[in-house]
């Protein structure tokens, strides 16, 4: 498999690491847990729109363009966000480490998230170097 088609299929599969981080913030309330927030008034923060943008429409925006894209600076703009993610979640897991009582199931779909966000980092370096490799 090609590194284009690898980073596509991993940002996909960061956004379903998103999707499910939701899920089991709210999964909760099977159970008799009351999942709202104590601060909660009833309106969504504006906050949330740059969340959603970022960890899940920025996500597949970025996955449906690496499969029709794939210059030089295309490719360098990718690189740069894929960076970017990866403190991102690492940020994330520790937020979620200072959070009482601790979820374990949370922190492992954080750290496997984290995982996969350090990868998409690494293939997106491999992706960006073969324009090197390519010109020679």
């Amino acid at each position: 498999m090609n590194n284009q088609t690898k980073i596509a299929l991993i940002w996909i599969i960061l956004v379903i690491c998103m999707i499910l981080h939701f899920d089991y913030h709210v999964s909760g309330i099977f159970y008799g847990i009351d999942v709202k927030r104590p601060d909660a008034t009833g309106v969504q923060p504006p906050t949330l729109i740059l969340i959603r943008a970022m960890f899940q429409i920025l996500p597949m925006i970025w996955a449906l363009a690496v499969m029709f894209f794939a210059s030089k600076i295309y490719r360098t703009i990718n690189l740069i966000t894929a960076i970017m993610y990866v403190p991102l979640h690492g940020m994330h897991i520790v937020g979620t480490l200072k959070e009482t009582p601790l979820d374990p199931t949370q922190l492992q779909l954080l750290v496997f998230t984290f995982l996969v966000s350090i990868i998409l980092a690494l293939v997106s370096f491999k992706w960006w170097k073969e324009l090197k490799t390519q010109a020679i």
